[in-house]
């Protein structure tokens, strides 16, 4: 199964210390791979970051995880149909 091309920069926002806003590119080009399916993790302990892309999955209708790593780092994964 060929997995579709990311866009967004998914180690961009890891870090909790990165307290500026969200920047336009890195918000267009994550809901750009979250529409097109291509979304698979993101790790981070940037709360803000996190919040985007919880409200975006759940937008476009993506089943996913959210697995606590502790620290305030979280892992969310997108759950790809099999069928």
């Amino acid at each position: 199964m060929k997995t579709k091309e990311t866009t967004a920069d998914y180690d961009r926002y890891t870090c909790a210390k990165d307290l500026s806003m969200l920047d336009y590119p890195w918000r267009q080009n994550m809901r750009k791979d979250i529409e097109s399916g291509a979304f698979v993790k993101f790790v981070s302990a940037n709360a803000s970051a996190k919040q985007f892309v919880v409200v975006n999955l759940d937008k476009f209708g993506v089943n996913f995880k959210v697995t606590n790593l502790g620290c305030g780092v979280q892992k969310i994964e997108a759950i790809k149909d099999d069928a």
